[in-house]
């Protein structure tokens, strides 16, 4: 088919120019933008969302804690293996990053941080305390 047939050749190769053109553009446009979605993968921590890490960490490790306190009492099948206490954690911190960002601040990184030192041993006291009723009441009716 003879391109004049079509009509102006002109009007068709400004349109063919104008397409690629536009077509480049686009391409220009995908490419910037899987990078910067590549960009923000690295700085969500390989996360699809954005979280604080020492926020997740110490989700992790209180839901460690709790699901060690409630399999003492309910079973084995309630601890939680490290791994799916990691996971929680991250899907935690993840809403907490996006429906109460005002929460990501150097003074709640801080309470975080305390909290990962600090709960563990204030746990370990706690039951350690129980026991130690425990074994005086038992030592007591013993006595009696």
């Amino acid at each position: 088919m003879n391109p004049m047939e079509l009509g102006d050749a002109a009007a068709l190769d400004a349109m063919a120019t104008a397409l690629e053109a536009e077509g480049v553009a686009s391409a220009k446009e995908g490419a910037e933008q899987a990078h910067k979605d590549f960009q923000d993968f690295e700085k969500n921590n390989g996360a699809g969302f954005p979280y604080q890490p020492a926020v997740a960490s110490a989700l992790k490790n209180f839901l460690g804690m709790g699901s060690f306190k409630i399999s003492q009492g309910r079973g084995q099948h309630w601890l939680l293996e490290e791994k799916e206490a990691e996971q929680m954690g991250i899907a935690i911190a993840q809403c907490v990053d996006a429906y109460m960002p005002d929460t990501n601040s150097p003074f709640t990184n801080m309470v975080m941080v305390c909290g990962m030192a600090i709960g563990p041993r204030l746990a370990l006291d706690m039951m350690h305390s129980k026991r130690g009723q425990q074994a005086q009441g038992g030592a007591g009716e013993s006595n009696q």
